[in-house]
């Protein structure tokens, strides 16, 4: 019968297609304020939450469910989980207006995302 957990290779691919749209929605639309290309709206900030919770709940999945088949790759999944949830706390608690605090959102986002993509092609490959 068929694996219904959807954590095999062709599950791992598609969630980690999913991961780079929604990561590479966030960047552009974070870097463009960053950058002052254009400002926050109200519409923009949500859909740059929105991909980065989609993001956030991904890797959450992917470490959850190649950690129970005990595949290589798990711990720089959950190390990347980890990292997307303090950047996440970073990001909507304290003032990303100011450039420190951004740019350290940017460089947690960015390694998590790293290490992501690190620990999934180990699961693929494993």
């Amino acid at each position: 019968m068929a694996d219904r957990n959807f954590t095999g290779t062709a599950g791992v691919k598609f969630n980690m297609m999913v991961l780079r749209v929604a990561f590479l929605i966030a960047l552009l639309l974070g870097l463009g304020s960053m950058l002052h290309i254009f400002r926050f709206t109200i519409v923009t900030l949500d859909l740059h939450i929105a991909a980065g919770v989609i993001v956030a709940v991904v890797i959450w999945f992917l470490a959850i469910s190649l950690g129970r088949r005990k595949l290589k790759g798990t711990g720089a999944l959950w190390t990347a989980a980890i990292l997307m949830l303090i950047g996440g706390i970073v990001g909507l608690v304290f003032s990303i207006h100011s450039v420190a605090w951004g740019t350290a959102h940017l460089i947690i986002m960015v390694v998590a995302m790293i290490l992501a993509e690190i620990g999934a092609s180990t699961a693929i490959r494993s």
